[in-house]
């Protein structure tokens, strides 16, 4: 399998574009074939850019059936979440969401230390309290 492809145009705006990108992807298609890297189409995505785009619609090969490729209107990219308006707003959102994820992981595997005499901001597995110095440690 061929771990991550990208193919593209500047500007695909008329339908001679259209037809010059998935000339591309037949191409492409045809070099994976013949070196036995073959494509899974259903993984395959399309994201159009641009409010002008004519958001055609692109083909590949699965085996003998020709199959039309999902139309995304957001992709993960590098790690990074951009939309077809190449804004950052859900790649913003992914990271709050992900942020909410690990604080409801930390209140869950935690118990405040209250209750053994310290600060009651610090939250903590365990905590051994000695004179003036609250020492706490992970819970496992």
């Amino acid at each position: 399998m061929i771990p991550i492809t990208k193919i593209g145009r500047p500007v695909v705006v008329t339908a001679e574009d259209s037809k010059k990108l998935q000339a591309d992807l037949n191409c492409i298609q045809r070099w994976s074939e013949k070196w036995q890297l073959k494509f899974n189409s259903t993984k395959c995505k399309v994201i159009h850019f641009g409010h002008d785009n004519s958001k055609a619609t692109y083909t590949m090969m699965n085996d003998t059936v020709e199959v039309p490729l999902e139309h995304r209107i957001e992709e993960k990219d590098l790690g990074v979440w951009t939309d077809d308006k190449l804004k950052f707003a859900g790649y913003v959102g992914h990271i709050v969401a992900k942020g909410g994820q690990l604080l409801g992981l930390i209140k869950r595997s935690f118990i405040c230390a209250q209750r053994y005499g310290c600060d009651e901001n610090i939250i903590h597995g365990t905590c051994t309290t000695t004179p003036g110095v609250c020492k706490c440690c992970v819970a496992s």
